[in-house]
């Protein structure tokens, strides 16, 4: 009985900490209520066996002192639980890794508190296979507010659902809205915003790509095919479309967004005119054009404030990375709806000069999105110099870097409101299989894309990775590491604890 009185306190202390922890941790459980009304139960019996005590005075002030301490414990306690419940009430994360890996894109976000209407994503993955995946869930659920609700489904659990939603892989994941769904077979982050996307999309968005010129084919697959270019549009939810003006005579109302990408033949003159009136009418359009292709096009893109420059960009710096220097690498970008937030570099070989006109036109705005190094020049005879194995910069002849490689345009239709996109790149190799896949490249092209077709909140989504760091020492450095860290520092410590224990010996 002495042993359960003089410890009932500290005994009250730790249930009352562990109530209000599991109080805080499982909401809406028994264990926290339970024990912390134990643990007051606990302290007025404590009072009740030291009431004794309190009749004598010296007794009294231990008592008064421990009750002290237990009030200081106790405040203590108050302000951890009022932390906490703030911490919820008013949530904020900070993500410290180099890639920033544990948080969503801004454009991620911006969608999500843009949601109309409510949306449900059932994910079916067993325990084995969830992985980090209920934390992205969490992650969208946090932004999302209440218009993004998920429920985690184990499918050898619950079979039932699993058939209700047609669902028969381990790892799929099913998007509501309204009455569509979206089935995607993998969860992250890319996967998850183009699925709300290609949901909540108020409009079809079709895709025309201008063929019979040479230009690069969808279905090809090998590096000059756009293969892979088709299948990242289709999985943002485009549709896409070939479509030769020969053979159709127009280009029909459903391209909502005209592609010539690299056409090494020259137009007849009334496709241009075709394309021309297509522009006149306030339509968006990508020219993906390469050095001494169709004449036609440069001229119809003049009204429009471009210069499509019958050069090729020669840069010196570029090639200590590329390996080649006409392959000019561009990491800077000028501000632009197609740029903002974006950092990566983008690769173009054999690339042609695309500038914006002086004067521009009243109606038109001109962006030079990027620009090479201050080293690089427009080569305007390749041919020549390539035959004598020497390239070099001819004054008077060259442009003078630093050069502008694509532009982006706005004109306004006279007499209207509509605005009309154009988007003019001196190159279409950095679309095409053998080097979409290099750095940036193919996060430049879907914004540009996704600019063109005015969903900007599509920009940038580019998904992360989590990078590795690593440091290199040498022979020396690994062994002054393992002396001091192995040996060194726990010998200092344990003459230090010998000299204080024989000190107290001495005592």
């Amino acid at each position: 009985m002495g042993l359960v009185k003089r410890q009932i306190f500290s005994l009250f202390t730790v249930l009352l900490l562990v109530g209000l922890w599991s109080w805080n941790t499982f909401p809406g459980r028994f264990w926290g209520p339970f024990l912390t009304a134990l643990s007051l139960l606990l302290f007025l019996g404590g009072l009740f066996l030291h009431r004794g005590e309190l009749r004598d005075p010296l007794k009294r002030r231990a008592l008064l002192f421990s009750g002290n301490l237990l009030l200081e414990v106790g405040l203590l306690l108050g302000i951890l639980v009022a932390v906490n419940l703030l911490a919820l009430r008013f949530q904020r994360r900070v993500d410290f890794t180099e890639g920033k890996v544990y948080s969503l894109a801004p454009q991620t976000v911006q969608i999500l508190k843009s949601l109309k209407e409510p949306i449900s994503v059932y994910a079916f993955f067993s325990e084995a296979l969830i992985g980090n995946g209920e934390e992205t869930l969490r992650l969208y659920s946090h932004f999302g507010k209440r218009k993004f609700t998920y429920t985690l489904v184990d499918p050898n659990r619950n079979p039932g659902l699993a058939r209700r939603f047609n669902v028969t892989a381990d790892g799929t994941v099913v998007i509501l809205y309204r009455e569509r769904q979206e089935k995607l077979m993998a969860l992250s982050e890319e996967e998850l915003t183009n699925g709300i996307i290609k949901l909540t999309r108020e409009r079809s968005q079709t895709l025309c790509f201008l063929k019979g010129h040479g230009e690069g084919e969808l279905e090809e697959r090998e590096r000059e095919g756009l293969s892979t270019l088709k299948g990242a549009l289709e999985k943002m939810g485009y549709n896409l479309r070939t479509l030769s003006l020969a053979e159709e005579g127009g280009i029909p109302e459903e391209c909502t967004l005209l592609v010539v990408a690299g056409p090494k033949k020259g137009l007849f003159p009334a496709e241009a005119s075709l394309i021309g009136g297509y522009l006149r009418d306030g339509k968006s359009a990508l020219f993906l054009l390469d050095p001494g292709g169709d004449s036609l096009i440069p001229e119809m893109l003049k009204p429009y404030g471009v210069s499509v420059d019958n050069d090729v960009i020669v840069d010196l710096v570029s090639r200590t990375l590329s390996g080649d220097p006409l392959m000019p690498i561009v990491e800077e970008y000028q501000y632009h709806e197609i740029t903002k937030n974006f950092k990566l570099p983008a690769l173009f070989p054999l690339a042609r000069s695309v500038s914006a006109v002086t004067p521009l036109p009243s109606n038109v705005t001109v962006v030079e999105l990027a620009k090479t190094s201050k080293n690089a020049w427009g080569e305007t005879d390749l041919a020549r110099e390539g035959a004598s194995g020497r390239i070099a910069y001819t004054e008077g002849r060259d442009r003078v870097g630093p050069l502008s490689l694509a532009v982006a345009v706005e004109s306004v239709l006279p007499g209207t409101q509509r605005t009309g996109r154009t988007v003019v790149v001196g190159d279409s190799d950095f679309a095409k299989n053998g080097y979409i896949g290099a750095s940036g490249n193919e996060n430049l092209l879907l914004n540009i894309i996704a600019f063109l077709s005015q969903e900007e909140n599509l920009i940038s989504l580019t998904p992360r990775a989590a990078r590795t760091s690593s440091v290199t020492l040498t022979r020396g450095q690994g062994n002054f590491v393992f002396f001091l860290g192995v040996v060194l520092i726990p010998l200092v410590l344990f003459l230090v604890g010998m000299g204080v224990w024989l000190r107290r010996r001495r005592l």
